[in-house]
């Protein structure tokens, strides 16, 4: 299985697992890809995306292309899409989990995670708790490298 393949069915698999949270709210989920056409065109609508996984899972859901590409599912959670043309990406988002493709392609990988995404994984889940999956050829970077040397999962 290839990268964006299991970068899809992860996704997927977590938003169908935690449609709420522990205070029964809708999750929200983070795309993020070098770009917002990389997310848009390669992570969403490329053939091992995130809606190709939908449609394979017969998961219901409802594709929102602009402002922002975002996917909707019935009981309210939604995966937002973003470049990460910005180390503030992911700031502000409320999220469940990220899946996060080509990080050594980011112009800040290391200011990204710790700036943006690493404080928007904050959800209180049942039963689990945030998330990242990683997607990417790898490269010795700092952000790589460090996660690589953990031991706590």
């Amino acid at each position: 299985m290839g990268k964006s393949r299991s970068g899809a069915e992860w996704l997927a698999e977590k938003a169908k697992q935690h449609p709420v949270d522990r205070q029964g709210q809708p999750t929200e989920w983070l795309l993020i890809a070098e770009t917002l056409a990389d997310a848009r065109t390669i992570c969403l609508e490329g053939p091992a995306g995130l809606l190709a996984t939908l449609e394979r899972k017969r998961m219901p859901y409802r594709y929102k292309q602009s402002p922002r590409p975002m996917v909707l599912f019935p009981e309210g959670s939604k995966v937002y899409a973003e470049g990460a043309d910005d180390e503030d990406v992911g700031r502000g988002y409320n999220a469940a989990g990220a899946w996060l493709d080509e990080v050594v392609k980011w112009p800040k990988p290391y200011e990204s995670w710790y700036e943006g995404i690493l404080p928007s994984l904050r959800v209180d889940l049942v039963g689990d708790h945030p998330r990242a999956f990683v997607t990417t050829t790898p490269k010795p970077i700092k952000i790589l490298i460090e996660w690589l040397g953990r031991s706590d999962g």
